[in-house]
């Protein structure tokens, strides 16, 4: 089952990663679309186990102390970024809440608290029960994940309304543009 979390999640980034890749010059869209590629990655690594594959350099850089300072600094630097922004990129997560792909990334959320819950809380009596529903509840996470990274991108390749444009109008643009057009400075 975790490999089909996994593979879910990693699809999810490809996903993220052609929404920032192809959705508009707003910085603050593009942090918020890379802070959901660190989360996605972070659970991967999370949920991925190396181990069963015997192999040391892989062990050692995907499980245990090397792989949380990966994921510690990937979080430090995606909220370094977020910081010079702070505002504009929280405007961009408020409007994603209203998005379709919102939904199911919160569900995804709660599937993944109760799969933290069941494994650790010990509900069932035997340890194989609590860690067939720890991984039922994953197992249903992981496609959410991946259809709000579907329903992100459709969002975020989508040229975006005139009110959009406005709200946004007091982030800087490349010189030469003006605010709700697409015009490029001419030669």
């Amino acid at each position: 089952m975790e490999n089909f979390q996994a593979a879910s999640l990693l699809v999810g980034i490809l996903f993220l990663v052609r929404a920032v890749w192809h959705s508009d010059a707003n910085p603050a869209r593009r942090l918020f679309l890379g802070g959901l590629i660190v989360f996605y990655g972070t659970l991967v690594l999370m949920e991925f186990d190396v181990r069963p594959f015997h192999i040391p350099a892989l062990t050692w850089l995907l499980s245990g102390t090397v792989r949380n300072l990966c994921v510690a600094c990937a979080w430090l630097g995606a909220f370094a970024l977020f910081l010079r922004r702070v505002r504009a990129t929280w405007r961009e997560f408020l409007a994603w809440l209203s998005t379709p792909g919102a939904p199911p990334l919160l569900l995804a959320g709660i599937f993944w608290v109760s799969g933290w819950l069941l494994e650790h809380a010990k509900f069932f009596p035997a340890r194989h029960q609590n860690m067939m529903a720890e991984e039922l509840m994953e197992a249903n996470a992981a496609p959410l994940m991946l259809a709000s990274a579907i329903l992100t991108w459709r969002i975020a390749t989508r040229p975006r309304k005139a009110s959009q444009v406005v709200a946004n109008a007091d982030l800087p643009l490349p010189s030469g543009q003006v605010h709700g057009t697409d015009a490029k400075p001419s030669l």
